[in-house]
């Protein structure tokens, strides 16, 4: 449960001052869409929750010009989702706020610990998605997990 709460409060802490009052949850959602996910109900799946409470987010983020949101021109009863240019710029520093969180981190780590907490987080990462939790992202050139 430590490593949790830790893990939680980088996450956290990756958010606060960005100017943006985003949520946790909107921020998944910032995510997943920038990652490729393009519908609501495919969002609602992803996260979790009941369609309604995807589409509470979705507003919010729609309102704050994060997301577009489109008909969707394969299927006329749903809703195409795009990140905006600033949603994604948004996304981008959130990412690297967390790089620096996890980098702070690591600098309370002995040089030869590194290399077992970075193994021991990559077979988490195996495991988390091998489990269905966490957020599934759309593969970058680097390997880096989001």
């Amino acid at each position: 449960m430590d490593v949790s709460r830790a893990l939680v409060d980088i996450a956290a802490r990756s958010l606060i001052g960005i100017g943006d009052d985003i949520t946790l949850p909107q921020y998944r959602v910032l995510v997943l869409v920038d990652g490729g996910t393009s519908r609501g109900v495919d969002l609602a799946r992803l996260l979790g929750v009941h369609s309604s409470t995807s589409s509470r987010l979705i507003d919010k983020l729609v309102a704050k010009g994060l997301l577009d949101r489109r008909p969707d021109p394969q299927d006329r009863r749903s809703n195409a989702l795009s990140i905006t240019p600033e949603g994604h710029r948004l996304v981008t520093r959130v990412n690297a706020r967390r790089r620096a969180e996890m980098q702070d981190l690591f600098e309370h780590l002995k040089p030869d610990e590194v290399p077992l907490v970075l193994e021991g987080l990559q077979l988490f990462n195996v495991a988390a998605a091998a489990s269905g939790h966490g957020t599934p992202t759309a593969p970058t050139s680097t390997g880096d997990a989001r």
